[in-house]
């Protein structure tokens, strides 16, 4: 969210009050980020990978690999984390899930029901996947993303990647009717390694703003591409959070100051930290995705800044070591206010500046908290991919 685009707006409608707009539309985005929640349909055979897969999207182990559910659940097997939830979806053609009803018992193009969909193979596709491809994505519009899982021993088996890519792509899109579809390779031993991060990527791109957000708070940073997607999603919570300090600020209820309410920044704190995925809980869980490869103690090493703010007084003691620049800087920020919007609103504008310290503390303190995040999470995307190259070199 851009926090002068709202002004602009506020400012710019006929009738109303300005500055009940911020307020509302602030509160509006803030239950779109909250309220949020994604829903992943997964297509496949059982056996194909789609355990792996999930497992490290999430980078947590939430599926059992290897195993087969004997009373599948008619709906699909759910692993949810965080307001995101991945469906396995159970297989097709079988007699308790007859083909051709299966879109319409499983609701899966129910408005709202399923955000995409991704059908995964490990060999070649089956005329159901086929068919499906054609339902879902053809004819209902569905983001739908085809993998090759198990590629590594398809590149063993070439003794050439290229090779290999060439001629799986070249199957599937005739098998799907289209010559411009993207196939993404994946190996679940070195999940890093072929088109996992691609594919994260453009199924966080396939989502509007609010579901992006969630679900980039859930997948890790496994590329500066992805960790950079990351910064962007973080950067419309600390917009929100600042805005909702200066409506504070507008509308003041004794000890809710910003300066004073620290439970509001605490809150934001943990949100943004969560959404870079450097809690301590998701950096286990990467660790455990990594299989080793990067240990434990150095991603919390890395992130140790960050996760001084999320113990009880670390946003005071921030607030404390950085208030004097803080100020500073907000002044100058409000004279620029000022100019922008000019001597129509000059009385509005009188309140946002006098209000102008609670946004500028927590805008400024969000860019502070931003800039760590990012800082302790390129160290440890840095370090994941020097122990890819070693591993691919060995």
């Amino acid at each position: 969210m851009d926090f002068h685009a709202l002004f602009r707006k506020a400012f710019g409608q006929k009738g109303g009050n300005p500055v009940e707009t911020i307020i509302a539309e602030l509160q509006k985005r803030r239950q779109e980020l909250e309220n949020a929640s994604v829903r992943i349909g997964f297509i496949g055979e059982a056996g194909v990978g789609k355990s792996s897969l999930i497992n490290a999207m999430l980078g947590r182990p939430v599926a059992l690999i290897g195993a087969t559910t004997i009373a599948h659940n008619p709906e699909g097997e759910k692993y949810q984390y965080e307001g995101v939830t991945f469906v396995d979806l159970p297989g097709t053609g079988v007699p308790e899930r007859p083909f051709k009803s299966y879109v319409d018992d499983l609701k899966l193009l129910e408005r709202g029901r399923y955000d995409a969909f991704v059908m995964v193979s490990s060999h070649r596709l089956r005329e159901n996947e086929v068919t499906l491809f054609d339902v879902l994505h053809k004819k209902g519009g569905k983001p739908f993303f085809v993998v090759r899982s198990h590629f590594d021993a398809a590149v063993q088996a070439e003794s050439d990647e290229a090779t290999a890519r060439r001629k799986i792509e070249e199957t599937f899109r005739k098998h799907l009717d289209d010559p411009r579809l993207h196939v993404y390779m994946v190996a679940s031993p070195t999940p890093r390694q072929y088109d996992l991060p691609i594919l994260l990527q453009d199924l966080v791109s396939s989502l509007p703003d609010d579901k992006r957000v969630r679900l980039l708070a859930a997948v890790p940073a496994y590329t500066h591409e992805l960790l950079k997607k990351k910064r962007e999603a973080a950067e419309s919570i600390v917009y929100v959070y600042a805005g909702l300090a200066a409506a504070n600020g507008l509308n003041p209820i004794p000890g809710t100051d910003i300066l004073l309410d620290l439970g509001l920044m605490q809150k934001m704190t943990r949100q943004v930290v969560g959404e870079f995925g450097l809690q301590r809980e998701q950096l286990e869980n990467l660790a455990r995705a990594q299989m080793g490869t990067v240990k434990l103690d150095f991603m919390l090493d890395a992130a140790r800044t960050v996760l001084a703010r999320l113990v009880e007084g670390g946003v005071a003691a921030f607030f404390k070591e950085t208030s004097t620049e803080t100020v500073k800087q907000v002044s100058k920020k409000s004279g620029k206010s000022a100019v922008r919007y000019g001597a129509k609103y000059a009385p509005i504008i009188g309140q946002l500046v006098s209000a102008g310290i609670g946004f500028g503390t927590a805008y400024y303190y969000g860019q502070f908290l931003l800039d760590d995040c990012e800082k302790a999470l390129v160290k440890i995307v840095d370090q994941i991919e020097r122990k890819l190259i070693a591993h691919s070199s060995s």
